[in-house]
């Protein structure tokens, strides 16, 4: 699978709900679906847009861990 064939998989679906998660692979995710500026995206706007272009509503841990990456990235 290539480009938006992979981001509307069941895969991708499932990572979002997923409380185990890796951290590293849902930041990979989140650039890749929707760039670096989502890394300055308040935490709402991102559930929203995953809700709006997944059709599921992330884990709080997987919301935990996009927060703390954008932490990680947004540090120098």
């Amino acid at each position: 699978m290539i480009g938006s064939e992979i981001e509307s998989s069941a895969e991708w679906r499932e990572m979002w709900q997923n409380p185990e998660a890796d951290a590293t692979v849902l930041n990979a995710m989140l650039l890749t679906k929707y760039g670096e500026e989502a890394l300055d995206w308040d935490p709402l706007t991102i559930q929203m847009e995953i809700q709006d272009d997944f059709g599921v509503t992330p884990a709080s841990e997987v919301m935990d861990k996009i927060c703390a990456m954008q932490i990680v990235m947004g540090t120098g």
